[in-house]
């Protein structure tokens, strides 16, 4: 029926909107379990692949207290393990299997993230830790195909990005900026040695406006271990270094 309805909206969007974009069908992936229930994706990209502009899924790492069902409950440190952080490879590389056998022509778009699924967690999602999943989970999205991102919210809930009270910018609201002045829409393929540890995490893109210019995050997930970066021979004449840091993981401020 859901299929059967796209195709109606597609015929509609032709008539009054022809350079709008129909999108679909945002089905939410859960950590540990995949879609949850109800697998929603294969057969709509089997009967509706050929029919969407932009194919968009859902992914939440964790679980706030609110939800009524939970695979992984949103703690502190969770999203501080590498081997958390990779998973959303794992359902990403097999919905984009599936889009090449149905949908090949279709833009890929992570249509719907945050911290933790159901509003955030109170008092984690909205602090210093959360950046570490955040940015690390841009990379990831960029380097495995996701051509948008799109982040619950920008206010609202525990998950937020500007608080709704205060007006007060979040952690994750700086990274986003950063991300954005920053990071182009080229993704490039950083290589690292093979025996670096799990916990130090490398991103490279073009920048999106200085030609020639390529941005380099690095994300250490470690509490206790530093890393020393050389990059004698490989850089330019100029480079700017930005550094965020925070007093503790939960703190609701970013230096």
């Amino acid at each position: 029926e859901y299929a059967q309805d796209i195709a109606e909206a597609k015929t509609l969007l032709a008539e009054v909107q022809s350079a709008a974009k129909l999108a679909g069908p945002s089905s939410a992936y859960w950590p540990g379990e995949g879609e949850l229930g109800i697998e929603i994706m294969p057969t709509f990209l089997e009967k509706a692949g050929s029919t969407i502009d932009i194919l968009t899924w859902h992914y939440y790492p964790q679980q706030s207290e609110r939800c009524p069902l939970n695979s992984l409950l949103a703690e502190e440190k969770t999203l501080l393990n590498p081997d958390h952080l990779d998973e959303i490879l794992s359902w990403n590389d097999e919905i984009l299997a599936m889009k090449a056998e149905h949908a090949p022509n279709a833009e890929f778009w992570l249509g719907e993230t945050g911290h933790a699924q159901c509003g955030g967690q109170q008092e984690i999602s909205g602090t210093y830790v959360s950046l570490f999943w955040w940015l690390d989970q841009l990379g990831l999205a960029a380097q495995s195909g996701n051509k948008v991102v799109i982040r619950q919210t920008l206010t609202g809930a525990d998950y937020q990005l500007i608080d709704e009270t205060s007006l007060k910018p979040t952690p994750d609201y700086y990274g986003s900026v950063l991300w954005k002045r920053l990071m182009g829409s080229k993704v490039l393929s950083p290589v690292l040695p093979e025996n670096r540890p799990k916990t130090l995490r490398a991103y490279a893109h073009c920048h999106p406006q200085m030609d020639g210019s390529v941005t380099l995050l690095l994300i250490n997930l470690s509490e206790t271990d530093s890393f020393d970066v050389d990059f004698s021979g490989r850089l330019g004449k100029s480079y700017e270094l930005y550094s965020l840091s925070a007093g503790e993981l939960l703190s609701h401020d970013v230096l």
